[in-house]
């Protein structure tokens, strides 16, 4: 019996709606066999040790990590950093609070209006929202 794994493969549709108004240049957690920008970060180079800024960066992090991957978005984006994030909607957790809610003028909650279906997996157990941080310099 294989391990269960914290990776999930962004949808490509979704990558691709919103590749359309970011024009991503670094995928921050990925794989060899997911990576979704030309410019990505593996486990093995690990995104959380590496500079992001100035960036406009893809982020679907291992969910186990959320909150060390959150507060590695907050430094980024002080540095110069756009990050666009897949999240889970789980306003349960003390990190969605920290970290995604509520809106501010450099950060965009948008609520996914359907469960994912993740690449190769069956359907999300949990609703997804895509949060965008902007520097204070950036206007998308």
């Amino acid at each position: 019996m294989s391990k269960p794994t914290d990776e999930r493969s962004t949808p490509q549709w979704l990558f691709d709606e919103l590749n359309k108004e970011f024009h991503f240049t670094l995928d921050v957690c990925a794989s060899e066999a997911n990576h979704k920008c030309e410019h990505y970060y593996t486990i093995e180079i690990d995104g959380l040790n590496q500079p992001w800024a100035p960036h406009v960066c893809w982020m679907n992090p291992p969910y186990s990590e959320l909150r060390v991957w959150l507060a590695k978005v907050e430094k980024e984006v002080e540095l110069g950093a756009t990050v666009v994030g897949l999240l889970p909607a789980d306003t349960s957790t003390q990190a969605f609070h920290n970290y995604v809610w509520p809106p501010t003028p450099h950060r965009e909650v948008r609520f996914l209006k359907r469960r994912l279906k993740f690449e190769n997996e069956n359907s999300a157990k949990f609703a997804n929202c895509v949060v965008v941080w902007t520097p204070d310099n950036n206007l998308w």
